[in-house]
């Protein structure tokens, strides 16, 4: 686990048993998100990311999720672009995309999860490879609030959740018993993102929502002209074993968007395809 504090509002701790069976980066397209046995809209396939899945919102439309965590390999194909895609306005003026910490990785590690990356940094990758940040329910925007931390009503909203407790129906992407082994929850050891794994769901084809490394999500509290009190939210904490409402931000440095950890990496969502 990082030596650095992390500032929780509400987190979630477990065990992990795992067996090493890495897939390819979009070797099948998206998964089966709906009910009733209706197949969801198709999610876009870009090279050099994982597959997503659609997943259906509570307002009758559907949203995708990479179904892993984005990888220091896959972040590494990303900064060999040199891609500057437009950024949130709270990036503005932000060119430097290399991780803060444990970059370049070793060879070894380029299947693990990209990790110490900042909220604009993970933006910039979702964006480059024509995905974006998992955001508000029903629009994917970020949810921007003021005066605060990130308050606790988001730990119930947004795409990551409904994505992480199958539409607010389980406390675990797995159900809604805790179930020590399910998920890589207390090792405080990364493991490859790409590892054939129990932690599956909440839909099907979704791994690592809970446990592993956390990741970003597209919610921050902007507080005009004052960025060290910034903070913006990461979900899939495993500290107190609250499973998909687990919410946190990191307080390496307290500055929002360019704040980091070296257990925080990121996940992309993305708008389903015209029908």
């Amino acid at each position: 686990m990082s030596k650095h504090l992390l500032l929780l509002l509400v987190a979630g701790v477990i065990a992990c048993s795992e067996v090493q069976t890495p897939p390819e980066p979009n070797a099948g397209g998206g998964g089966m998100g709906g009910a009733g046995g209706e197949a969801p809209p198709a999610c876009p396939e870009m090279p050099a990311t994982w597959p997503m899945v659609a997943v259906p919102d509570s307002l009758g439309g559907y949203f995708c999720i990479d179904s892993r965590e984005v990888t220091n390999e896959q972040y590494a194909a990303f900064l060999a672009t040199n891609a500057s895609p437009a950024l949130h306005p709270q990036c503005a003026g932000i060119t430097d995309f290399n991780p803060k910490a444990l970059w370049p990785p070793a060879p070894e590690r380029m299947r693990y999860p990209v990790v110490a990356v900042t909220w604009c940094q993970a933006q910039a990758f979702c964006l480059a490879n024509g995905k974006r940040l998992c955001g508000e329910e029903g629009t994917g925007l970020v949810r921007e609030y003021e005066d605060g931390l990130v308050p606790g009503e988001w730990q119930m909203a947004g795409e990551m959740y409904l994505a992480c407790s199958q539409g607010g129906s389980s406390s675990y992407p797995y159900g809604n018993e805790l179930e020590p082994g399910r998920c890589n929850d207390s090792t405080g050891e990364a493991v490859p993102a790409d590892l054939e794994t129990t932690c599956e769901g909440g839909y099907p084809g979704i791994y690592f929502l809970y446990g592993n490394v956390f990741e970003w999500e597209g919610a921050c509290n902007f507080i005009k002209g004052d960025n060290h009190s910034q903070t913006c939210s990461m979900r899939g904490m495993y500290l107190n074993g609250n499973g998909c409402l687990s919410t946190g931000a990191p307080s390496i440095n307290g500055e929002g968007v360019n704040d980091w950890s070296h257990f925080l990496g990121v996940r992309c969502c993305a708008d389903t395809l015209p029908l």
